[in-house]
C-alpha cells in the first residue's frame, strides 16, 4: 500500500473518511495510511476503488474551479473593455461639444465684426 503515500495528504484524508476511519489533519500521512489499512471492513481492492473515486472527484472539483476562474477572468476582461470603450466615447463627446462651442463662438465673433464695420 505504498501507493497511498504518494497521494497528497488531503486526498489521503478523504480516502480515510470514505472508509469510515477517523482521521484529522494533524496526523502524518503514514499515520493516516496505517489507520486506513487497519480498518477490517475493507480489503485492498475496496481501498483502491475508494481511492480512484476520491481522486476523480478531486480532479472534477479542480476542473470546475479552473473553469470558474477562467469565466471570472473573461468577465473581468469584458468589463475592462466596456469601461475603456465608455471612457473613449465620453472623450469623443466632450471633444465634439468643445468644437461645437468653439465654432459657435467664432461665428458670433465674425458676426460682431461684420456689424461693427457696417455702423
Amino acid at each position: 500500500m505504498a501507493f497511498l503515500l504518494k497521494l497528497r495528504k488531503v486526498d489521503l484524508l478523504d480516502i480515510a473518511r470514505e472508509l469510515g476511519v477517523e482521521a484529522h489533519g494533524d496526523l502524518r500521512k503514514v499515520e493516516i495510511k496505517d489507520k486506513a489499512l487497519q480498518n477490517k471492513n475493507y480489503d485492498m481492492e475496496a481501498i483502491k476503488a475508494v481511492m480512484q473515486e476520491v481522486l476523480e472527484e478531486n480532479k472534477e472539483r479542480g476542473r470546475e474551479r479552473k473553469s470558474g476562474k477562467e469565466r471570472e477572468e473573461r468577465e473581468r476582461e469584458k468589463l475592462i473593455r466596456d469601461q475603456e470603450f465608455e471612457e473613449r466615447r465620453q472623450i469623443r463627446e466632450y471633444e465634439l461639444e468643445r468644437l461645437r462651442l468653439s465654432n459657435a463662438t467664432d461665428t458670433i465673433s465674425v458676426s460682431s465684426a461684420d456689424l461693427e464695420g457696417k455702423w
